[in-house]
């Protein structure tokens, strides 16, 4: 682990970081959510995003395409 800004542990080999100060915390029933003000951002080149749903986990590639020869590349999930 790497620290972020705020000494914050940050996971290295992460598609992703996001460093956080806590603005606030509210109490939902079984739950507490966190309200955070990013100070750090930072991405990993080439790596694919690891997300949840549905109750699995799944990665999200990203493939660049062209659509026609002579238009910018355009980002398909």
């Amino acid at each position: 682990m790497v620290g972020g800004a705020l000494g914050t542990p940050l996971l290295q080999e992460a598609a992703a970081t996001f460093d956080c100060a806590l603005v606030d915390s509210l109490d939902q029933f079984s739950h507490t959510i966190f309200v955070g003000e990013v100070m750090q951002v930072s991405a990993g080149v080439g790596r694919d995003a690891l997300v949840y749903g549905a109750r699995r986990f799944r990665n999200l590639r990203k493939i660049m395409s062209v659509a026609m020869p002579d238009e910018m590349e355009s980002l398909h999930f």
